[in-house]
């Protein structure tokens, strides 16, 4: 996890000077599967970890499977979940990159639907 955060840091300053945005899970991208399932305060050392939690939760979990179909009914809890972790850690103030568990995948569906009503209104 170190590595990852050292990368991210490494390449932030271009980000911010092109108005782009980071977007981060830790300790895998699986977190936010999880957020569909319950407020997790669990921290996982390994994504292994996080994959073998998941399958626990829903009973058939591999990286191949296409989620959404299970997920989707839950998108909005695991919204709540992961915001509510982010603004947890930000109160605390906490590296949001060092901070395990946490993802901002939230970030993108909120930017999907800004989008989608911009355009409803062209």
């Amino acid at each position: 996890m170190k590595k990852r955060i050292s990368e991210i840091k490494e390449i932030e300053p271009e980000c911010i000077k092109h108005n782009i945005e980071i977007i981060t899970s830790a300790p895998t991208f699986e977190i936010w599967f999880i957020m569909h399932y319950r407020d997790n305060r669990l921290r996982f050392q390994t994504s292994k970890e996080v994959k073998k939690e998941l399958q626990n939760l829903n009973g058939t979990y591999k990286e191949s499977m296409y989620m959404y179909k299970i997920i989707n009914n839950s998108t909005d809890k695991a919204r709540s979940i992961a915001k509510h972790f982010e603004q947890q850690i930000i109160r605390n103030k906490e590296n949001l990159l060092e901070s395990n568990p946490h993802t901002s995948i939230y970030k993108i569906l909120d930017a999907i639907d800004e989008f989608n009503k911009l355009n409803a209104k062209k």
